[in-house]
């Protein structure tokens, strides 16, 4: 009889432990399915914060701003997929001109060279006025002509001689300006977003309008 009991006992004991292990088992199962939806639910809002920056700009645009969103683009391919390398996916933006289609880069490396040429001009003011000074002196009247060269040598004190002196280089920037100031002003269509599996933006298409 002693020896039923204690075996009783025994028992007991045992399906005691159980349940209190199966009890840590399920409560720790429970806490990592919490954890993890936690970590999912965290990182579907970063995907979401990361996508709004991007996606406030998929609406019909002006071409200025496909130069703002091409240089976010550029920024972000070079900060994070050509530098880390840590699981970020590259961003592609396609502008549709008529015929031909450009990517971000397109933009990014035309909006550099207006930079320049405004180092080198100070202003698009004199790089305009050389410009007309250099048509005025070649087919102008002789009072043209006097007066297209007081403008020139006017404009050298300003920016230097070697730059107000270079017709052909003046003709060159000022036709990339020109392309460049055009095309701020055209009017570009949303053509969508696309995504990843992961939920990221893939691609931003426009076309001309």
């Amino acid at each position: 009889m002693e020896n039923a009991s204690k075996a009783l006992l025994m028992a007991g004991a045992i399906l005691i432990s159980l349940i209190v292990i199966s009890a840590f088992v399920f409560a720790y199962r429970d806490l990592t399915s919490v954890k993890r939806q936690e970590a999912e639910n965290q990182k579907v809002e970063e995907i979401a914060e990361f996508n709004k920056s991007f996606e406030s700009y998929e609406k019909d645009l002006k071409g200025a701003q496909i130069f703002s969103l091409a240089n976010k683009i550029t920024d972000y391919n070079k900060k994070y997929v050509e530098n880390m390398n840590e699981g970020y996916e590259k961003i592609t933006l396609t502008v549709k001109e008529g015929n031909v289609s450009y990517e971000a880069e397109h933009y990014n490396n035309l909006q550099k060279q207006v930079d320049n040429i405004m180092n080198t001009y100070k202003s698009s003011n004199y790089l305009e006025a050389l410009h007309d000074a250099y048509k005025k002196k070649e087919n102008g009247t002789n009072e043209e002509k006097e007066k297209a060269k007081i403008t020139i040598d006017a404009v050298a004190e300003k920016i230097g001689t070697k730059a107000a002196k270079d017709e052909m280089e003046i003709n060159d920037k000022y036709k990339t300006y020109t392309d460049y100031k055009d095309l701020k002003n055209k009017k570009f269509k949303s053509e969508g977003v696309t995504y990843y599996s992961n939920g990221r933006i893939k691609s931003m298409t426009y076309t001309q309008k």
